[in-house]
């Protein structure tokens, strides 16, 4: 399989450890179910993206994107954690509470 960087595509930095030699699947979501899986509107998760405190999407296509269903539930388990624990951390980066409050959980089992 090739990555990024061979198809002659920018590598982003949080998706470097990104194992595509493994047995699991790899899911995109599109925009309408990272909104439903998070509860975050579309302008929320764009500013989190630019905050660097939420997951990056791919390009999947000339004019679309997706997100990596696996990212999208490790930042969904550490909101979890962070709500328990009042540790707010995305990509190793220490959040102040301030900016997870409020945030839906609800994810949905996808096939």
């Amino acid at each position: 399989m090739r990555t990024q960087q061979q198809n002659g595509q920018k590598q982003n930095p949080q998706h470097k450890n990104l194992d595509l030699s493994g047995d699991s699947p790899i899911t995109f979501l599109r925009l309408p179910q990272v909104k439903a899986a998070t509860g975050l509107s579309k302008t929320t998760i764009y500013e989190k993206i630019r905050e660097e405190t939420f997951p990056s999407p791919v390009p999947i296509g000339k004019r679309a994107v997706g997100w990596l269903q696996s990212e999208i539930r490790e930042w969904a388990a550490n909101q979890v954690s962070a709500g328990r624990t009042g540790d707010h951390t995305f990509a190793g980066k220490i959040l102040p509470s301030s900016t997870t409050q409020g945030t839906s959980l609800g994810l949905r089992k996808t096939a």
